[in-house]
């Protein structure tokens, strides 16, 4: 009894339904390109600096407290050596929290954990201006950080499904990672008009004995 040749063997027919159902999903899933296009080239501008405004949140927030630390100090009789508090809370309670808010944002939502950062950004931020002694400012900075740990990677994952893979999604991160720098310069610069503007100068501050 001679043997079939393999080629004259046929699949069988389930693996034949399968091969034929891959490759219509093959042809049918949208290139990134395509993806892209679908999209109007402002609403991507706005979703990437909407999330690089996280960023910049983020670094301004460190820069500008570190400008008016001497001011705080003597305005709220806070000791030079737990000055350093009012900044390392806010940097401490968002590291720690970032890998727990970046888990929130895959099951809950990103946009919803993102926009629940900013609110809280906002509010302890305003609760931190009204701080009467040293205690309660480093308590609202570090609650204040834990809206920076959510933002961050929200943003990060709201990036990452909006730009499938090409060139749009690498300048998207580029311009993500550009606004930390950038926020640095305006807490920088933001921070040392607010405390000259509030007669906060710094040569009538003296944490030196003479």
């Amino acid at each position: 009894m001679a043997a079939t040749p393999l080629r004259d063997v046929k699949p069988p027919s389930d693996v034949q339904h399968i091969q034929q159902d891959s490759q219509a999903m093959a042809n049918s899933a949208p290139s990134p390109s395509s993806a892209i296009s679908q999209r109007s080239a402002w609403s991507s501008v706005c979703i990437v600096a909407a999330c690089t405004s996280s960023m910049m949140m983020n670094g301004a927030y460190g820069m500008a407290v570190a400008i008016f630390l001497p001011a705080a100090g003597k305005d709220l009789d806070i000791p030079q050596n737990n000055l350093q508090w009012i900044v390392s809370a806010y940097a401490i309670s968002s590291a720690c929290f970032l890998v727990l808010f970046g888990r929130l944002a895959d099951l809950y939502g990103r946009k919803r954990v993102w926009l629940a950062g900013y609110l809280f950004l906002a509010v302890f931020g305003l609760g931190a201006g009204f701080s009467q002694d040293g205690i309660t400012l480093d308590v609202l900075r570090g609650i204040q950080g834990i809206g920076g740990a959510a933002v961050i990677p929200a943003a990060l994952g709201i990036l990452a499904k909006a730009f499938p893979p090409s060139r749009a999604r690498s300048a998207a991160f580029a311009t993500f990672a550009a606004g930390a720098p950038l926020g640095g310069v305006v807490g920088f610069v933001l921070g040392g008009v607010l405390t000259q503007e509030t007669k906060c100068v710094f040569p009538s501050v003296r944490f030196l004995p003479r």
